[in-house]
């Protein structure tokens, strides 16, 4: 069973990536949302709570993508 620093890391090693992919200077809670939308516990507690996840994540792209 891997550890919680062990997802941790990893989901935010995703965020890095999320903005270095756009050229963006630094990481933000937008692409660390980004990257929670594809982490598996934390979908499960935003599903839990009524987030349409492809939503979500969708919603966030645009807004980095075109806003940022």
């Amino acid at each position: 069973m891997p550890s919680f620093a062990q997802n941790l890391e990893k989901t935010l090693h995703a965020a890095i990536q999320h903005a270095v992919e756009r050229t963006h200077e630094y990481a933000t809670l937008e692409h660390l949302l980004l990257a929670l939308t594809d982490d598996a516990e934390a979908a499960e507690v935003m599903t839990a709570c009524g987030v349409d996840l492809a939503e979500l994540g969708n919603v966030v792209r645009q807004y980095l993508d075109q806003e940022y």
